[in-house]
């Protein structure tokens, strides 16, 4: 695939660092930088690996887990309602005025966001403050429980 896109005066923006095949990735996005990321696993046994996107790492670093036979829509840069998902590990499923619902992918999903909301901790997630950002960390795990709500005031 490198020579090919090679031989086409181009390059690779999107890749992995898997060892193994089977997992197809893309992205999709509008005019205002809003993105989001897909991926399938096409085998059948869970797969851990990191993400690039235009030679940046993406979701600081931090390893993604694709579950056997999965897919995930993975928010980057994403607007909803005064909240900026920078990235996040979870999906968005579902969007109101105080809330966003997120089904978990990870074992431990994150979640950046620029927000001047505050957000309501629960039991069930972590609230960190990094360089004026908000992380999310849910306490919750993907094969376990299958959403989490983040709530905004």
């Amino acid at each position: 695939i490198n020579k090919s896109l090679e031989r086409l005066n181009t390059r690779r923006g999107l890749s992995n660092n898997c060892k193994d095949h089977g997992l197809f990735m893309t992205t999709t996005s509008n005019k205002d930088g809003e993105r989001y990321l897909h991926i399938l696993n096409l085998d059948g046994f869970d797969k851990k690996f990191n993400i690039n996107l235009d030679d940046e790492v993406l979701f600081d670093g931090k390893e993604i887990e694709c579950f056997s036979k999965d897919g995930l829509m993975l928010p980057l840069n994403v607007h909803f309602n005064g909240v900026k998902i920078k990235w996040s590990t979870a999906e968005v499923y579902k969007v109101d005025e105080d809330k966003i619902i997120f089904r978990l992918t990870q074992s431990r999903d994150e979640i950046l966001i620029e927000t001047e909301k505050e957000i309501v901790e629960t039991d069930f997630y972590n609230v960190e403050e990094i360089d004026g950002l908000k992380k999310i960390k849910s306490l919750k795990h993907g094969k376990v429980d299958e959403f989490l709500e983040v709530f905004f005031k």
